[in-house]
């Protein structure tokens, strides 16, 4: 980085750790549980659940970081929901 340019973000040595550790470990355990899910259901539906995640993301959005609920988010859900029931 140049001398004088500024930063937008400032974090300690800790931070970076943590934030490191958090994604080596969520990608891990992400990836293994992903895996066995395979083996247990199959590949059609396993891959049909984790498609589930928008609407997770959305859902936690809303509650916590009061986010504003519009049409298209309703119907991106209702697509997605509905891709979900088909091939389950």
């Amino acid at each position: 980085m140049n001398e004088g340019a500024k930063t937008i973000f400032k974090f300690k040595k800790e931070a970076y750790i943590l934030l490191g550790l958090g994604g080596i470990v969520g990608m891990g355990f992400g990836s293994y549980f992903f895996f066995v899910s395979l083996t247990q259901i199959g590949a059609a539906k396993a891959t049909g659940l984790a498609a589930i995640t928008p609407v997770l993301s959305s859902l936690i959005a809303l509650v916590t970081l009061k986010e504003k609920l519009n049409v298209a988010l309703l119907l991106g859900t209702g697509a997605t929901i509905a891709g979900i029931w088909i091939i389950l």
